[in-house]
């Protein structure tokens, strides 16, 4: 344990030795004289000592003195005590009975007005000055049936004439686990002993309402931060005490509930034990929430503790004070034992040296010295005087507890206050870094959107331009909505001139993704279709023409042996003969309409793709098929960006159906109004949604 930590227990330790003085004046065998004291300075003596004591007798003053009279056999008992270590010779003494208390007081001549301060007897009474009946509380009877209890003090003048004062105290017990004359009876000047109990009603009063606003201000404080529980226990700590203070305390709130309301016993012995069986699972939860690394043994002996406070309280609830009282030594026995739980976790972390364990060890220690005192007290063992200590002792561990309390949070305060000063280093820190890295990124952005302009305008270049590509056709329109700068559809479209005929001839090609490497692809086909196209004898073939280009594009895709790609396109294509008027169409996935006499007709497409040779490793049969041409047939190519777009009520694809539909009622529009419907249709069915995929849809009339 630290020093710091004896520091703290020096206090309780004055306390308890200042208070264990022995007062200088003690009554003997029934008699005190008070005759030559000194009553300056407000100055107040107890009727402690040794008190007449007739048990089992409710005896008046005249009775006693004709028990005197007749030379009856006299016994002592010490006063303040119980009753129960008083051992009359041949007298079975019990805690519950009635008995009669008497002393003999001798007192100055002529003194001004003196003061008799009669304490809480905790049991029925009536007390006589003389023959004069001057204070009863509850009901003294000689059966419990007879018998009522009623917890009071009071202070009362003492007017007397003669220097000699008889004080006669009737007391009966049936409900009660201490009986007798447990506190001290005082004498002195009337106005000092109505100032000082003024002043301990008021320190009462003081201490109760700190304790209320303390246990308020702790529950505020968790409802604010619940993640820390310890605030929360100490509410209730503070609340349970206060409720014990409230209905045994002096002060004068407790005065006024019992003289004008119906603050029974019986209500007060519930509340008081309810309240303080409640603060053992209280007190177990929040050394928890200080210390919450305990062994499950602990915490089984925790969940115990609430089934006994469960028990207990039930008990005190269903059953009468009058059968419950003579189990209360045995219950406060075991509570007790359940508070070694929190004392171990509490001296465990004093060991490891944890925060604030020292403070917490102080607060224990006083505990449980006023507990012993108090203890001692109740069977009639003196340590301390009078005087109870728990209050203290509750005041001193709370203090400490509110001090614990306030520098976990400081330290918690001062932890947030240095990250936050960190907190603010480091996001400036990286705000500066991101602020420098998107500068960055904006200039490699900016750089690689120019290199992507610029090959766009490349390709654009290497394709050629719609306006020169499709003059050979008479009525035309090529819709292209690429889905990035550079696109991966494209188209390739010739007239080739053989022995005094003419071949027409549109290729239509949709590379495996989008972007720039898809639009490498497109060169690649463009460059490779211009050189099967001009350079083989079998640019008629449209079959030919897709089986060579799939060979040319596997063979540049997979060069190194250790290295395979997948990638390829779908194609398709058309050759038109003008001399026979036919048409040769051959597809690679891709597909070709033929509208005619408003009918559609589709041509084109199998199984397999352009490359993507490790996908369909089989031999690869494209279709091919010849049609003889009419006048005003018209030839739709296309893509599938169209068919694959995403929108609509129910944002789900265009689908082929629908794309079919749409061009069959488009149709009869002259070319530039059907590429107009179909831009129309493409974004509104795309609505807010990203584009799927590059579109591209050509579409010419046949003209005889």
């Amino acid at each position: 344990m630290h020093l710091r930590s004896f520091l703290y227990i020096l206090p309780l330790c004055y306390l308890l030795i200042g208070c264990s003085s022995e007062r200088p004046f003690q009554a003997q065998k029934g008699h005190l004289d008070l005759s030559k004291v000194s009553w300056e300075n407000g100055q107040t003596y107890a009727l402690s000592g040794e008190w007449r004591f007739y048990w089992q007798q409710l005896l008046t003053p005249s009775q006693i003195r004709n028990a005197k009279a007749k030379q009856q056999t006299t016994f002592y008992a010490n006063v303040p005590n119980t009753w129960n270590n008083t051992s009359p010779k041949n007298e079975n003494i019990t805690m519950y009975g009635y008995a009669t208390y008497h002393i003999s007081l001798k007192l100055p001549h002529n003194k001004k007005t003196l003061g008799l301060f009669i304490p809480k007897i905790w049991n029925a009474a009536k007390v006589y000055v003389n023959d004069s009946l001057v204070y009863e509380i509850g009901k003294v009877g000689t059966r419990y049936e007879e018998y009522e209890n009623s917890i009071l003090e009071k202070l009362i003048p003492l007017n007397y004439s003669k220097d000699a004062v008889h004080l006669t105290v009737q007391v009966a017990n049936f409900d009660l686990f201490a009986s007798g004359l447990l506190q001290n009876f005082e004498i002195g000047e009337y106005e000092s002993l109505l100032e000082q109990k003024s002043i301990q009603y008021s320190f009462t009063l003081l201490w109760l309402g700190a304790l209320f606003i303390m246990g308020l201000y702790h529950l505020v404080l968790y409802v604010y931060r619940s993640q820390n529980t310890a605030p929360l226990w100490v509410a209730f700590i503070c609340l349970l005490i206060s409720m014990r203070l409230l209905v045994f305390g002096e002060h004068y709130l407790y005065e006024y509930l019992k003289i004008h309301t119906a603050f029974s016993y019986a209500i007060q012995n519930r509340v008081y034990y309810i309240a303080t069986f409640l603060l053992i699972p209280i007190t177990h939860y929040y050394v928890n929430a200080l210390y919450p690394h305990g062994t499950n043994s602990l915490r089984r002996l925790n969940e115990s503790s609430k089934i006994y406070v469960f028990l207990a309280s039930s008990a005190i609830l269903l059953i009468s004070p009058h059968y419950f009282a003579p189990f209360i030594p045995l219950v406060q026995g075991i509570a007790f034992a359940f508070l070694l739980y929190p004392i171990f976790i509490i001296i465990r972390a004093s060991i490891k040296r944890e925060k604030e364990s020292s403070l917490q060890i102080t607060g224990i220690l006083a505990m449980l010295l006023a507990g012993i005192n108090d203890a001692a007290h109740s069977v009639g063992i003196t340590l301390s005087g009078t005087l109870e200590l728990m209050p203290f002792a509750f005041a001193i561990f709370l203090c400490l507890q509110f001090i614990v309390i306030a520098r976990r949070f400081s330290r918690a305060f001062r932890e947030v206050e240095h990250l936050n000063t960190n907190l603010e280093m480091k996001v400036a820190q990286r705000t500066q870094e991101v602020t420098e890295k998107n500068i960055a990124l904006e200039d490699a952005y900016d750089e690689i959107v120019s290199s992507v302009k610029y090959a766009s305008r490349i390709q654009h270049a290497i394709l050629g331009d719609a306006a020169n590509v499709l003059q050979s056709f008479e009525e035309s329109f090529i819709f292209n909505q690429p889905r990035d700068i550079v696109s991966g559809d494209f188209y390739w479209c010739d007239t080739i001139s053989k022995d005094q005929q003419s071949y027409q001839i549109l290729v239509t090609a949709d590379a495996t993704g989008h972007g720039v490497p898809a639009a490498f692809l497109t060169l690649l086909g463009s460059n490779f279709i211009e050189e099967i196209m001009h350079k083989t004898p079998f640019y008629t073939q449209p079959a030919r023409i897709l089986d060579e280009l799939d060979q040319k594009i596997h063979h540049l895709l997979n060069k190194q042996a250790n290295v395979t790609l997948n990638d390829g396109m779908d194609i398709s294509v058309i050759v038109i003969d003008e001399k026979q008027k036919i048409a040769h169409v051959a597809g690679a996935k891709g597909r070709v309409f033929l509208v005619r006499n408003q009918q559609l007709t589709e041509y084109g497409g199998g199984l397999y793709p352009i490359g993507a040779r490790e996908q369909f490793a089989t031999e690869k049969v494209f279709p091919y098929e010849s049609i003889a041409l009419q006048e005003n047939d018209i030839f739709y190519t296309f893509s599938d960006g169209f068919q694959d777009q995403f929108g609509g009520n129910n944002n789900q694809k265009y689908m082929k159906k629908r794309f079919k539909d749409f061009l069959l009622s488009i149709h009869r529009l002259n070319f530039e109004e059907q590429k107009q419907a179909l831009e129309s249709a493409f974004l509104q069915w795309k609505g807010n949604n990203s584009q799927t995929d590059d579109v591209l849809v050509i579409g010419f009339k046949i003209k005889q």
